[in-house]
Formats: structure tokens, sequence, C-alpha cells
């Protein structure tokens, strides 16, 4: 037993090349899983840390309801029971007088008041107390990028009014500063100054709440909201919402990495499949000295938990370093400050480090146990065949279960969404088990082509229907590709749907100015601009709008019907002429969509009572329609919104230029400055939206590249092993008059045959790979229709051809080394 254990230990790591091969997949995939556990609530913990720094220990805001006409209300009306402490302010928007690129929000609050504002803490001051007159508080962050002193002046243009204000205290970059960059800032300063800028007095826009300990946050915003018909309470972090947004990342996370342990438990199968064959003669040797089978199970067993364990090890660091990547991607807040702190929780490693042992062990099995089938006098003597003759079979019966697994998965049914898991295994089992023996067919008749055409290929191409290597190399590349071609359908199938909300709107520019005082300006600006199209859209939406009898809230908006129909072609409607005729009417007829619908248990034909700011009032169902992945909302007409809740400004403006797109946007932007109106052409929504995915795409394209390293590595050691395998054949064509030239055109050949097996066979199973994802992706909440990438297979496809071109030179180069005395000297 000593002997043999010292002899596994020697060959553990006698194969270099293989051994870095396993530990290298092994390790990765544990670390992508250590990565994943951890990441996301890094990820939450920064946003959390954004939500603290932002607010403080104030726990809900209370703003102006978006059904007022002004963002203001009265803040001595607030009743005030559940307070432990609060805040009241009022904003202006400006920007500098010598730079209108720099947004300056100007926040007043009372003068005794300063020290209340959440994570205030005062740096350097200049007479500040009371804060009175012109003086401001600027930021630490604002006070370095502009050089700003105690003592200078800042000139703000606000209201087309210039401002001259002095600086009398630097704060640290937290609370209402926690979002300054140098392009857009927050000023502090006593609340008269912006009542006079408003011409107002007593009034605010915002008030921070920190309410007693006994209070339930949850339960005071519902009852505030319900007895309050001008003001709004929300919490200043939602964890619910928070945890949503963390649970999807996770799933698709997790969606990522059972990819990538697909591929890699196939790597260390087929590594440990080969080990087997080549332990065979001194596995013989060591029973004939009497050793069990079982005793040389478990010691090959034994190596792959020696694999497991130095993987598990060194996948705690490559895992803590991946963590803090992916931590640093899913940080949202870096440019206002906030680091990244990867969340280093010692159960994540503990799961990691034994995920590497157990993945090791689980994908070694089947090949080890494998032993118990052969006869022990065979092992000794040697006479282990690795016979093809079973491969046929094997090949049918894993076509006939992809074929099955297919056919499920296109029942259109819940079924097939709970079993999506269990079918896609089976689909991947299926499609890689058949591909040695549909490689062989085609090879065998690609060899009756190639017979009298040149001899070169009719070799390549018999080498790879008897190399098992050759044959393992394309199920790899097959594994890796399909794996690479569901993330990157993923990704662009998730781009694809969150762009198409925006182009399935027909617009040039978007105005949106939500309840700004100036909402008369605004209009103005738009109404008589010579270049804007007259039909311009406007809609009068409500976020916190609701239905009796349901719970939470839902956007209701205000529409023209006959303008609305021809700029929204995104929504999926049966009769579009009748759906907008119907909300056309006086009548007060509502179109709802259809997962309200079955939420509400309501038909066409049925009534909902619509709840605004207090306000209740019955309207019938004429239209149900799929708002696809834009949020669920319910349409009434913009007549119905103004007269039966008195919204009567407009949230956006949308509309078509007659002449350029980008000058239009410049001028509007020129006459809108100082007032919150956001301009934007349609190509600047794409990119915004475009922007927003930007870190889940960089995070999936991020696995995507573990998967073609680990892919990569295992092509090369394959080709390596095929080349020593092959050695004595390519001295035995030497003998006979091939040429070095002749040896290596082969062996490039065997290349090329290998990529356009492995290309098409891996086209065709991703194809269905991403159809079965669908159902897969669903049973994990994610709900994006997946389209095959066709544009990523030809990159793909074209990275096989390189990789496999480059990992043929080294046993290009090795075959010109090649002595055909010492291979054949013991023949």
């Amino acid at each position: 037993m000593n002997i043999f254990i010292k002899y596994l230990l020697k060959s553990t790591f006698s194969k270099k090349g293989r051994s870095l091969l396993l530990i290298v997949t092994i390790t990765i995939s544990a670390a992508l899983l250590i990565g994943s556990l951890g990441a996301v609530v890094a990820g939450s913990n920064a946003t959390k840390e954004q939500a603290k720094r932002s607010s403080g220990d104030y726990n809900a805001v209370i703003t102006a309801k978006t059904t007022n006409e002004t963002p203001f209300f009265y803040k001595n009306k607030i009743v005030k029971d559940g307070f432990d402490n609060f805040v009241a302010g009022i904003s202006a928007t400006g920007y500098l007088s010598n730079d209108d690129n720099v947004n300056i929000v100007i926040q007043g609050v009372a003068s005794e008041d300063y020290n209340k504002l959440p994570n205030m803490k005062i740096l350097k001051e200049d007479k500040l107390n009371p804060l009175v007159g012109d003086k401001i508080i600027i930021s630490e962050k604002i006070s370095k990028a502009y050089n700003y002193q105690l003592g200078d002046t800042i000139k703000v243009n606000v209201r087309e009014k210039n401002k001259s204000f002095k600086i009398a205290a630097i704060a640290q970059t937290n609370g209402n500063f926690s979002t300054d960059l140098k392009n857009q800032f927050t000023v502090v300063t006593n609340e008269k100054n912006v009542c006079n800028i408003w011409g107002v007095n007593g009034i605010s826009n915002t008030m921070l709440v920190k309410l007693k300990n006994n209070i339930d946050s949850k339960k005071f915003i519902k009852s505030y909201n319900e007895k309050n018909s001008e003001s709004l309470a929300t919490l200043t972090f939602d964890k619910d919402k928070a945890s949503a947004d963390e649970e999807q990342v996770t799933s698709l996370f997790y969606f990522m990495l059972l990819l990538v342990t697909f591929m890699s438990s196939f790597i260390i199968y087929s590594c440990f499949k080969l080990i087997v064959i080549e332990r065979m003669p001194v596995v013989g040797t060591f029973l004939s000295q009497g050793e069990t089978r079982g005793g040389i199970i478990r010691l090959l067993l034994g190596e792959s938990l020696v694999y497991g364990i130095i993987s598990g090890i060194l996948s705690l660091f490559l895992g803590g370093g991946l963590l803090y990547l992916l931590a640093d991607i899913l940080n949202n807040y870096k440019q206002y400050g906030v680091t990244t702190k990867a969340d280093y929780n010692i159960g994540y490693f503990i799961v990691g480090f034994i995920f590497a042992i157990g993945m090791s062990l689980i994908s070694a099995l089947i090949p080890v146990l494998d032993i118990r089938r052969v006869q022990i006098k065979d092992i000794i003597l040697n006479r282990i065949n690795v016979s093809y003759k079973k491969s046929y079979k094997l090949s049918v019966f894993g076509i006939i279960l992809a074929l099955i697994t297919i056919m499920i998965n296109s029942i259109n049914s819940s079924i097939s969404v709970n079993l999506s898991p269990i079918i896609f295994l089976l689909f991947f089992i299926g499609a890689i088990i058949s591909l040695p023996g549909i490689t062989k067919t085609l090879s065998y008749y690609l060899m009756k082509v190639f017979e009298n055409f040149n001899i070169l290929f009719k070799l390549a191409l018999n080498n790879i229907r008897t190399s098992k290597v050759l044959l393992t190399n394309i199920r790899l590349i097959v594994i890796g590709m399909v794996s690479v071609m569901v993330i990157l359908s993923l990704s662009s199938s998730f781009t694809k749907v969150l762009l198409g909300v925006t182009k399935g709107y027909n617009f040039d520019i978007e105005v949106t100015q939500g309840t700004d005082p100036d909402s008369a300006k605004i209009k103005s600006v738009i109404y008589k601009n010579s270049n804007i199209n007259k039909e311009v859209v406007e809609t009068y939406s409500v976020g916190d709008g609701s239905v009796k009898g349901s719970n939470g809230t839902i956007p209701i908006v205000g529409i023209n019907p006959r303008t609305f129909k021809d700029f929204n072609n995104y929504y999926a409607i049966s009769n579009k002429d009748q759906f907008y005729k119907e909300l056309d009417k006086k009548d007060r007829n509502t179109a709802i969509t259809d997962k309200q619908a079955k939420v509400l248990n309501k038909s066409k034909g049925d009534s909902i009572v619509l709840k605004i700011n207090n306000k209740e009032v019955e309207y019938k169902i004429t239209g149900i329609f799929n708002a696809k992945f834009s949020e669920n909302l319910i349409l009434i007409n913009k007549e119905n919104m103004i007269k039966d809740f008195g919204i009567t400004i407009p949230y956006d403006y949308s509309f078509q230029t007659n002449g350029n797109v980008n000058e239009v946007e410049k001028s509007l932007k020129k006459e809108l400055k100082g007032t919150s109106a956001k301009v934007l052409t349609f190509a600047g929504k794409l990119k915004e939206t475009s922007d927003d995915v930007k870190m889940l795409i960089t995070t999936l394209l991020f696995f995507s590249l573990m998967t073609v390293i680990i892919g990569t590595f295992g092509i090369i050691n394959n080709i390596g092993v095929s080349f020593i395998q092959s050695k004595k054949d390519l001295a035995v064509l030497s003998s006979v008059g091939m040429t070095n030239i002749g040896n290596g055109m082969m062996i490039l050949i065997e290349s090329m045959f290998t990529a356009i097996f492995a290309i098409g066979f891996g086209g065709i199973i991703s194809y269905f790979a991403v159809a079965i994802s669908n159902n897969l992706a669903k049973s994990i909440g994610l709900s994006i229709p997946m389209e095959y990438d066709f544009k990523a297979l030809l990159m793909v496809s074209i990275g096989i051809c390189i990789i496999m071109g480059l990992s043929s030179c080294s046993a290009v180069f090795k075959s010109t080394k090649l002595s055909v005395i010492k291979e054949l000297k013991c023949e």
C-alpha cells in the first residue's frame, strides 16, 4: 500500500500539463462560486452605505404629492406624531454664472437647523453660526475640485438672476453633499434665500424624518399617505426593493456559474478517464501483488481529493480577488466616493473549499468506478482495449434523449419551466454523448471523399475517428462553445430587451419636467419652438396611484389617445385602433396590463376604482394589453386625469423635430437652463439605457471570459496529450517516407477538422441550449426572452479556429524533432 501511495503522489504531478489543467479548472470554478456568493452582498452594501451617507439616521422623507401643481408643501401643517427628529428644507436649481455646464442645487434650511442635516460635519468654518445672509456651506470635495477657500464668493445663476454667496464653512462630503461631482454639486444656505428665489414663505419641498424607535416605518408610511393629500412619505432606503434587485443579480450569477460548472465537470471527468486508462498497467502490477480493487478505487479517488484540496486552497486566494473585482463592478457609487468593500465572509470561503473538493471527487467518480467493470486478469495481463463498439449505440441513445428534451421544452406549460434544470441537464448529456458516434460516422464518409484526393486528409480524419483524445477535444470545445454562447446570448438578449423598451417609442426628443415650479415656462419653450412638430405627446403620470382593493401602488398615466397611438409602438395590443378609440371617448374608460388583470382577476367590461391622492373614481376596463418588459401601469384619458384627479401638469413631453435633432436639443437645453427639466434625444435615451445595463453585461462577459480560459487550457492540454499518444504512429509514417512537413500538415489538418466538427456541432447544440435556457432562466426568476446571438457565433467560431491553430503549432514543432529510432527501438 505504501508503495502505491508513493507512486500516486509522484504520478499526480508527473503530468504537469494535465495537473495544471485540473487545478486551474477546479480553482476557477470554486473561485467563481466564492465571488458570486459575496459580490452581490457587497454591491448591496454599497447601496446601503450610499443611502446611509445621504440620509444618516433619517428613515423617512416627506415630499410634495406628484398631484400638486408645485413641488412644495406647508411644513407647519405636517402632523409630527411619531417623529423623534426632523429637518425641513427647500431647494432651487441653478448653475455657475461663469460656467453654465456646472449645475448647482441650492439647499435652504432654517438658520439653526443646518447641524440637523444628515451627517453634517463641519471641517472648517468662518463665522458660520448663525447661517444667515449670503453664507453657504460647501463640501470638501468641491473645495478641492475648484480650490475654493473660506471667504470665497460663488456666483450662481438661478431663475435667470445672478446670486452671490460667500463660503462660510466646508463640510465632509456626506449627507446633502454625498452626490457631489465636479459638474453638479449642492450648497447649503439659509432657507430665506431660497424662499426669496421662489417668492414664497413657510413652505418646503423635503422633510427628512427620524421616527421614534417604537414606530414601524412601513406602517407609518402607509398611515401617513392615507391621511395626507398634499404630501407623500417614502422610505429613505427601501430594503424590500433592494432585496428584490439583489435576488435578480444573484440569480444571474448562479445561472452563469451553473454553465461554468457543467464545463469544468466534463474537463475533470475527461482527465480522470485518461488517468485511469494510463494507470491500468501499473494498477495490474499492484493487483498481482495482492492489492484489492476497492483499495485502488479509494486511492484513485484520493488522487482526485489531492487535486480538490490544492484547488480549494488556491480558490481561497483567487476567490477573494474575484469577490473584490465583482463587488467593484457592482458598486454604482464609486464616483460619489463610496469605496468598494468586499464582504469576506468566512462562510463563502468554506463553501468554496468544500465545492472544490466535492466537484473534483464527483467528476472523477464515474471513470474511477469504471475499474469495477474490467476483469482483474485483464488488468493484470494489460489486455485493456479502449473499445468504441458501444459508442454508436450510446450516440443513438444520446440523440434520442436530446430530441425528447427538445420536444418537452417546446411544450408551453409550467411543467416545462419547473423541469427546465433537469431538461437542460439531460439535453446537455444527450448531446455530448452523441458526439463521438456522429463524429466517427462523418469522419468515415469524409475519408472516402478524400481517399483519392490527398492521403494526409485521410490519415488526419482516421486519427480523429480513432483517437479518444481528439474526440474528447471536440466534446470539450463544444461544451465550452455552448457555455459561452448561452452566456453571450443572455447578455445580448438582456440588452435587447431593455433597449427595446426605448426603441418601441416614436420620438426624437423627450423633455421630462416632473413637478417643476417652472412648468409653464417649460411648456411655453417647447410649443413656441418652430423646429418642433406640433403633435407633442404629453403624459400625465402619477407614480403612486393604486387600485382599490389591491396592495401596493401602480403608475396611472393620462394620455391623449390620438397622439399616444403613433408614439407607443412597444405595447402588444390586439386591436390598436379599437383600443385607443375606447380610451378617446369621454366616458371613464381605462386600459390595464395583462399582468395587472391577472392580479386583480378582472376582464374587459369589468370596473375598477382608481385611487390618486385619496380621490377614488370608478373606471370601466375597455382594454387589456401586454406591456412586455416595461413597468406595469394603467392608462386613462388625460382629460379624465385632469377632471377627476386634478393632475394638470404633464410629467413629460415627447415629440418629433423638423430640423436637426442635435441643434434642437442644444437650443432647448439653453432655454431651459436653470429649470429641473431634462432634455434627452432618442439616441441619448438609448445610451442612457445601455449605461444602466453596462454593469450587468460586464459581469456576464466576465463569466464568459472564465469559461474561455478553462476551455483553452483543456484544448491545449488535449492536443499535447494527443501528440504524445500519436508519436509512435508519426514515427512509423516517417520510417516509410513521410516527411516532417507531411507530419506537420497532417497535425494541422487534424486541428482544422476538429475545429470544423466542433463549430458545427457546437452551433447546433448551443442553438437548442439557448432555447431550453429560456425556461431555465424563468425557473430562477429571469423572464428574459433569450434569442440566439448569431454575431457572437461568428466571433466564437473565429476564436476557436485561432486557438486550435496556435495550440497545434507546438505539436507541429515537436513533430520535426521526433526521433524515429527512439520511438521504434523496442518494436
